[in-house]
């Protein structure tokens, strides 16, 4: 739910349905993360912790997310994209987060954007990053209206 002033979007409110929401939606085979805290668990317990998890989620735990770098944070890893292993261009930082702090960024995420598109603030020429729309959808745009004739 949303609470709003004007135009901008002051407050993300985590309610248990949102909760219970995301948490049916967990991939129940993924890793349960910095706290052992298998995804599959928290779909079988979401209708009992879903509103103990949404007042929590108010309250965010600074430890949930470990983005400061590398360095600083024990529960990061290099993954190799492919090609050369000797070339470091070819590695990507991984940091593992918490499944309970996926669920409240996907809630952030979703009422984000649920703000952006009731107020029209991303234009239609979007295609990136929007439900619907990819590269292909921006390639297809642009030849219908560029390379007609």
């Amino acid at each position: 739910m949303l609470i709003d002033s004007g135009n901008g979007l002051a407050q993300i409110i985590f309610t248990k349905e949102n909760v219970m929401e995301q948490l049916k939606r967990l991939k129940t085979d993924k890793s349960p993360g910095i706290y052992e805290l298998h995804p599959k668990f928290l779909y079988e317990v979401r209708e009992e912790i879903g509103e103990e998890l949404a007042f929590d989620l108010q309250q965010v735990n600074a430890d949930w997310r470990c983005t400061t770098g590398m360095e600083r944070c024990p529960h990061s890893a290099i993954v190799q994209k492919g090609g050369n292993r000797s070339d470091p261009c070819n590695y990507r930082p991984v940091s593992l987060t918490s499944v309970v702090c996926k669920v409240m960024e996907r809630i952030v995420k979703d009422n984000v954007v649920e703000h952006l598109n009731e107020y029209n603030v991303i234009k239609g020429s979007q295609h990136g990053f929007t439900r619907g729309r990819s590269c292909l959808t921006n390639l297809l745009e642009f030849l219908r209206r560029y390379m007609r004739g």
